[in-house]
């Protein structure tokens, strides 16, 4: 890679990767992706060109690049920003990667990856509560970011035991590599395996893993919402949850914890922000929120008169820009394109039960403590108090919103059902199953199209009366 026109700084750098990730080395070679270079043709867009050439006999790539007049003066302001104004550096960053169409996350958070990275993996005790859920003996973690769920996995199979093989799982080569320096300096054991876990039974097979006993979801699916395959879409979420829902075992549990909309989140409030640097941030934040449009009303400004700007806005979106706010401007341009509040945790509980129901898949919600259903980061208590309040329209103080809430599902055991014809049974067989859920009662509910029957399964004993749901596998109905 070479030009005799750019001088290759680490912003210039930084987007022809994100923009050579987008194009194989055989698009390049047949000349397909890029174009030639010609200096005087005036453009406003930014350009790629390539040649191919030998280079010790061997086919290689020549590549060159030029920012358009609008790049290079974006820039520039990065270069006068970075050091001078966090808030304008992260405006001009963000205008920069709308430019040329790049996430802000495949521009690996350019001067503070390692910074963010620390930071999320700072709440490493938050997520430790998940280890309470997970199932053996073979664990997988969709987007270990970090690697704090993979570190507390390896701590209980080392310790409470039951775990045999852990897995992290990303699509992304740079973040994996990122992982496998830190897991070699830990001599840690769990693999690391890239992939689509949009096609995640794909990847398994190919490892040759029949089924999963445990599958977590640690501030993931918010970003799967976000970024796609498009953008704020709830079916990639559906599509993200019923891959997972089929690549589970019987008995496997999906382990979600990510941010929640709360309960009450249409519920009108008062914002008061309490410092200048605070509400410029929120009036950034306002304008370039991309997940939807905030309604409020700026009842009051006087910040001016050493007092605070006094905001009315509903709960839901009040908790966005505060937990937004607790990252700070140097995480400005990603978290303004994330929602970090899908869904209400009832919501979630939904969708998942409508996902099942789709696919024919049992699945029965695990109980989690009250006080982690919904719940709120003590580390943002400690980072807002200072900077925002909230109060009721009656003016009273109100608690701050739940940032995260934690969510358990099981996939029942399957029976597989051979009927000598329609409605009757001839032969139960029970998969990877306890004995004592081996049904003595049968009643089949049957559905001609589908070639599927639902039905209870029941188990006398006494006047108990034990209850459980199946999916039963008809394969023929005529």
């Amino acid at each position: 890679m070479a030009s005799g026109r750019e001088r290759f700084d680490f912003y210039a750098l930084r987007i022809i990767e994100s923009m050579l990730r987008r194009i194989s080395l055989e698009d390049i070679l047949a000349g397909r992706g890029l174009e030639e270079f010609d200096l005087n043709r005036p453009s406003l867009q930014p350009s790629l060109g390539a040649i191919s050439m030998l280079v010790d006999g061997q086919k290689a790539i020549a590549l060159d690049f030029i920012l358009s007049p609008l790049a290079k003066n974006l820039v520039s302001l990065l270069h006068y920003f970075e050091t001078r104004d966090q808030t304008a550096f992260q405006k001009v960053l963000k205008d920069l990667l709308d430019l040329f169409n790049i996430r802000f996350d495949e521009f690996d958070r350019v001067r503070n990856e390692a910074a963010y990275l620390q930071t999320m993996a700072s709440g490493k005790n938050d997520k430790k509560r998940l280890m309470d859920f997970v199932k053996g003996p073979t664990v997988l973690e969709v987007g270990p970011a970090g690697g704090a769920i993979l570190d507390l996995l390896e701590e209980v199979k080392h310790t409470r035991g039951g775990i045999e093989r852990i897995i992290g799982l990303d699509i992304s080569e740079e973040a994996l590599k990122d992982l496998e320096v830190r897991r070699k300096n830990t001599s840690a054991s769990y693999e690391l395996l890239q992939g689509d876990a949009f096609e995640l039974r794909k990847v398994l097979h190919k490892k040759g893993i029949p089924a999963l006993d445990s599958i977590v979801f640690s501030s993931i699916l918010h970003e799967i919402y976000s970024y796609g395959p498009r953008q704020f879409d709830i079916d990639s979420v559906r599509a993200m949850l019923g891959e997972s829902l089929e690549a589970l075992g019987p008995g496997g549990r999906l382990i979600i914890r990510d941010g929640v909309i709360p309960e009450d989140g249409e519920t009108w409030q008062v914002m008061e922000i309490k410092d200048q640097n605070s509400f410029d941030f929120f009036n950034s934040y306002i304008s370039n929120f991309e997940g939807r449009k905030i309604p409020l009303k700026i009842l009051s400004n006087e910040l001016d008169a050493g007092k605070t700007a006094r905001i009315r806005i509903q709960r839901k979106d009040a908790m966005e820009f505060m937990y937004t706010l607790t990252w700070g401007p140097e995480s400005f341009p990603y978290e303004v394109r994330e929602q970090y509040g899908v869904l209400k945790r009832s919501e979630y509980v939904r969708l998942i039960h409508n996902i099942a129901a789709e696919r024919g898949i049992p699945v029965l919600e695990t109980p989690v403590p009250p006080e982690w259903r919904s719940y709120l980061q003590q580390g943002y208590v400690r980072n807002l108090q200072d900077k925002v309040a909230l109060f009721d329209e009656d003016g009273q103080e109100a608690p701050f919103p739940p940032s995260n809430m934690i969510l358990v599902f099981e996939k029942k055991s399957e029976l597989k059902i051979s009927p000598k014809k329609a409605g009757a049974v001839s032969k139960v067989s029970l998969r990877k199953a306890r004995a004592e859920d081996v049904p003595k009662i049968i009643r089949i509910i049957h559905s001609k199209n589908n070639r599927k029957a639902f039905g209870l399964v029941g188990q006398s004993s006494g006047s108990a009366r034990q209850v459980n749901e199946y999916r039963l596998e008809l394969p023929s109905l005529n």
